[in-house]
């Protein structure tokens, strides 16, 4: 048993030389690599950066302190390559020493990437001032910019707001005339110039009425503004509020709709436009719109002074068709599934509605600048 424990203790010793002895020849043959890379420019430690040694599968990867260690390289001389997106690739040559390790800090230069050729278009003011006005308005708006009013072919001020999202138009042959937001009727929407309520046109007579069509009791309640007068040249702004706050009147329930007018600007300005149209309908080329407008300011800028005319004529010919019916007199003449009594068409009409819409209108506004305000004259004149 003695004997047994003496040998068992002996080939433990020795498997404990052997093994230091083999570890001591193999780590004489291996060193490592280790060190920080940083920014060359602000000296910040770089994360994720790859570094390696070249015709080798040895590399390793900075870690969020910038630090990196390639370990088990063998001894002899190589090239250590480094590269990270946004920065230009570092080479340098080292040597391992078996059994060493070789501390090698180093930085990268970020680098400048040159692509291909931008261009940037520059914004027109109206249109900034239009998505400015949404962006700091604490309501629920919608702008439209004085440039793009007149650089789409809209007759009117109508027409122009039925292209916002949420508001829809009514059309009188054919032509934009009363606003919808959200689906309500025009009546129900609030319309204003300069913060100021237009009144009503929906209807001549507002109010009590012998009119036996109207089915609310004898009142006309009809308070919509018909907007084909209101020349879309005249416009700077126009916004669209779809909910009310407690700072508006409460006299809308679908929504507001405010147009700001234009201003004459620093420089004198004149400008005369003409457009010429064709119906296919009536083979005529009598369509025809002509604006003119000027302004300037006068008194060091204080007094601003701008006029516009406008002169139009459109073909608004229309095709209606239409139709007479009569009940069949023999009251058991009852639709079975529907419970309805049958009808006989007796009548059939088509006629052609002749209409030519001819529109004069003329525009004065005044505006005088105080240190901290304005005061605004305006006259609108249509027929």
């Amino acid at each position: 048993m003695r004997n047994y424990l003496k040998l068992s203790l002996f080939a433990l010793i020795f498997g404990l030389l052997g093994t230091t002895a083999l570890w001591a020849q193999e780590s004489g043959g291996y060193g490592q690599i280790k060190g920080l890379v940083t920014d060359a420019g602000s000296g910040e430690t770089l994360i994720g950066v790859n570094v390696g040694i070249r015709n080798t599968t040895l590399g390793a990867a900075s870690n969020i302190d910038g630090e990196y260690v390639i370990r088990r390289v063998p001894a002899g001389v190589y090239t250590l390559a480094a590269s990270s997106i946004g920065y230009d690739n570092f080479e340098i040559e080292v040597e391992v020493v078996g059994g060493e390790t070789l501390e090698l800090n180093f930085s990268m230069n970020a680098v400048t990437v040159v692509g291909e050729e931008v261009i940037v278009s520059a914004q027109a003011q109206g249109q900034r001032e239009a998505i400015n006005e949404q962006l700091q308005s604490d309501k629920i708006v919608n702008v439209v910019s004085e440039t793009k009013i007149q650089e789409l072919p809209d007759f009117n001020a109508a027409a122009a707001l039925g292209r916002l999202p949420g508001v829809s138009t009514t059309k009188s042959s054919g032509e934009d005339n009363k606003v919808v937001i959200r689906g309500l009727s025009p009546e129900f929407n609030s319309i204003e110039v300069e913060g100021v309520k237009l009144s009503a046109t929906g209807s001549p007579s507002i109010g009590f009425t012998s009119d036996p069509y109207v089915g609310t009791g004898g009142v006309n309640n009809d308070r919509s503004v018909d907007l084909t007068s209101v020349s879309p040249y005249m416009i700077r702004m126009i916004s669209v509020y779809k909910s009310l706050t407690p700072d508006m009147n409460a006299n809308s329930i679908g929504g507001t709709v405010n147009m700001e007018l234009r201003e004459a600007p620093a420089e004198p300005h004149f400008s005369a436009m003409w457009q010429q149209g064709y119906t296919a309908k009536s083979n005529t080329y009598g369509n025809y719109r002509a604006v003119l407008s000027g302004s300037n300011r006068f008194f060091n800028e204080k007094l601003g002074v701008y006029a516009l005319a406008n002169i139009e004529s459109y073909d608004r010919n229309a095709d209606n068709l239409s139709a007479g019916y009569g009940r069949v007199s023999s009251s058991a003449d009852v639709d079975s599934l529907t419970g309805f009594r049958k009808v006989d068409v007796d009548q059939v009409t088509f006629n052609r509605h002749i209409e030519t819409r001819n529109r004069y209108g003329a525009n004065l506004i005044m505006d005088y600048r105080l240190p901290k305000g304005s005061l605004k004259f305006v006259n609108m004149f249509t027929r």
